[in-house]
Order: C-alpha cells, then structure tokens, then sequence
C-alpha cells in the first residue's frame, strides 16, 4: 500500500512500494501501474475533471449521489457482495512522477491531483461504505489532458460487459436458479430474468412487504396480504411519473420500499390489524390503497422538489422522504385507514377520489376541524 511524505505545506509525495508496471503497447506515450490501496488513501490525492465545474478540460459526468447510495446498498445486502473492477486514474505530466522496478512517486496538491478517469462512483461508495476497504487502482502515468478524456470515451464506449443473453443463460441453469434468485433480489438486481423486482419486494430484507406478497412463492397462505399488480403499478408509476428516476429501478424500489416502510412505522397497529384481518378490517394495504396512496406522495413530492430545500429526486434518502411525509401523510390518523370506505376504488375514478379524500382529511386536520368533514371516501354511519 501506498505511503505519504510531506514535502512542503502545499505539497504531498505519495509512494507505492509494491504495484507492477504494465507495458500494453509498445511506444505508447504514458506508462500503466497497477496497485491496491485503501480507499481512504485514495481520496486524499484524486479528483475529477468535469465539465460542470467550469473546467475547460473536464470530460467527467457529474456524480450521482443516487447512483452512490445504490452501490452502498448493493455492499450492505451481502458480505460477499464486493466490487472488484479497478478504479483508473490519470496522473499528469506536472506531477513529477517516477515508475521504477515496481514503484510509483508522485507529488500532489490541492491544485494538482490525480484524475479519476473511471470508477468516481464506485470510490466514493466505497469510501461512504467503509473507508478501510482496498482497491485495485490502475493509473495512468504522465499522461496528458487530451489522452485522459480519449480514455475516459474509450472506456466508456468500447468496453463491452456479457450481455445480458450470456448472464441469463448462468442465471437460468438448473444449479443457480434458486441459489441466486434470493442472493440477487436481495442486493436489488433486479433488471433479468431470475430476479425481478417481486423477488425483492418477497425476499429482501429492506422490503416492508417481505413475506405478505399474494402468491405462490408465498407458503404461508394466511399471508398472502398484499397484490402483486399493486406493487407492478407503482413502479409504473415512479417510472412514467418521476423523470429524474429515468426508469432506474434501484432508485425506485428504494423510494417505495422506503415509503411504504415508514407509513408501516407510523401506523404500525392498522398495518397489523390489515395483515391478521387479509385487509377487513383495516384499508391500509389494499390494493387500491397501496396505488393511490404512492400516487398522492409521487404528487407531493414532486411538488416538493420544485420548492423545497429538503427534498430532492437527485439525492434521494431515507431522510427527505421522512420529512416530507411529516408534512403530509403523517397528519393522518388511524381512524382515516379504519374508516368504512367506499368500494369501487379500484378503477382510476376510485383512486382519484381516495387521493383527494385524503388531501382533504390532511387540511381538515391541520385546520383543526373533524377530520371526516366532507370526506367524499368515507360512508357516514349515521
């Protein structure tokens, strides 16, 4: 692993004692060194060159924070869960650096440091993630602006991965099948065949619907609580109604998962009245609930990203959703979801008529007047 040695105030050497050089092509103009490091050494000497900083030479994408909190679930599903690809990186020409018998120097500052050129969401997950964890860095060594951004297009456009016909071909042998369904559904791979987003709804961990979906995989049938065409309209639904999500369904089982998951925290005791009674005595799990209810919040969210500083679907968390809830949903009573509601609401009519019923309970309740007045969705019982 590397080391570091203070030169001055402003400048740092940093010294790799134990990497290979790699000579890919003959006379080409930079050198190849391959190392590992922890990742937390790593940072301190590289940067990003973008475009968006107002860099003249920037040729990197903007870093997705949405992107980074996905990597860092997909190591937190499972121990073995790892990420192996080497993070590149260009040092320049000015950093005065040597590759000799199997050892790299070079000098950097605030103002000079080495170029992420591939791997700047990966490094900064893995450093959220753990900090002390090692990487494989493969560098670039005095190698010029023009030559760094030719790389970061090459990398980005000719590297090609199996496509997903030869993984569907492992993932579908007889002795991966079940082995791998859970183990992928759980890191919240669910983009083949093996794996879909209902194995991670059913099987995940993260779910709040873990072991209530209406199906076959389910064994135990007083269980069988929650539709599946529920859950397969509200992914339509963040996907045709939240654009910066653009289809990525991480991000949107993560934004269900996460709403649904507190609304059960908040309304623990009608979440279990609706499971012990399969949805008769209570509303909150109903398909059309499930539907109309995610619809209502995709409405105040998005609302909410256009004016508020505390929500934002570029940087989606745990936290956001929680105070936008707070301001909506969570002004909801138990009453509301055990309340004779009107049948019919699983049709668009319905559901619309369920979401501006449940506006109207929320302003009844923030105006401090019954919470029922009015409410078009509920049957009176007098």
């Amino acid at each position: 692993m590397g080391s570091f040695t203070s030169i001055d105030a402003s400048l740092t050497r940093y010294n790799v004692e134990n990497g290979f050089s790699i000579e890919q092509r003959k006379g080409n103009t930079f050198k190849i060194f391959t190392f590992k490091d922890k990742v937390s050494n790593i940072i301190k000497f590289c940067s990003v060159s973008r475009q968006a900083d107002e860099d003249s030479n920037g040729y990197q994408r903007l870093l997705n924070s949405n992107k980074i909190k996905a990597i860092v679930r997909y190591l937190e599903a499972d121990e073995n869960n790892i990420i192996p690809n080497n993070i590149i990186i260009a040092i320049g020409k000015d950093m005065d650096a040597e590759v000799q018998n199997g050892k790299l120097k070079f000098t950097y500052s605030n103002d000079n440091m080495a170029l992420i050129i591939d791997g700047q969401h990966r490094l900064n997950a893995i450093n959220s993630f753990d900090a002390d964890e090692e990487v494989i860095v493969t560098a670039m060594v005095n190698i010029d602006v023009l030559e760094q951004a030719i790389q970061f297009i090459t990398i980005n456009t000719k590297s090609q991965s199996a496509t997903k016909v030869d993984v569907k071909s492992v993932l579908n042998a007889e002795y991966y099948k079940d082995i791998l369904t859970q183990r992928l559904s759980n890191a919240g791979i669910t983009n083949l065949k093996t794996s879909t987003i209902l194995d991670y709804f059913h099987n995940s961990e993260h779910s709040p619907f873990k072991g209530y979906l209406d199906w076959s995989l389910n064994r135990n049938e007083d269980l069988r609580i929650i539709q599946l065409n529920a859950l397969e309209q509200v992914v339509r639904l963040c996907k045709n109604e939240i654009e910066e999500f653009n289809e990525d369904e991480d991000l949107i089982i993560f934004f269900i998962s996460t709403l649904w998951e507190e609304l059960h925290n908040k309304f623990s005791d009608c979440w279990e009245l609706s499971i012990s009674t399969k949805n008769k005595e209570c509303n909150l799990l109903k398909k059309s609930t499930i539907i109309g209810i995610t619809e209502y919040f995709i409405g105040e969210a998005k609302a909410a990203a256009d004016y508020s500083e505390f929500f934002s679907f570029d940087d989606i968390t745990n936290e956001g959703i929680k105070a936008l809830l707070q301001k909506s949903l969570f002004f909801l009573i138990d009453d509301f979801w055990m309340a004779n509601w009107k049948k019919g609401l699983d049709t668009s009519a319905g559901r619309a008529m369920l979401r501006s019923s449940t506006k109207k309970v929320i302003d009844n309740i923030k105006k401090g007047k019954d919470w029922s007045e009015k409410v078009e969705l509920i049957i009176s019982s007098n």
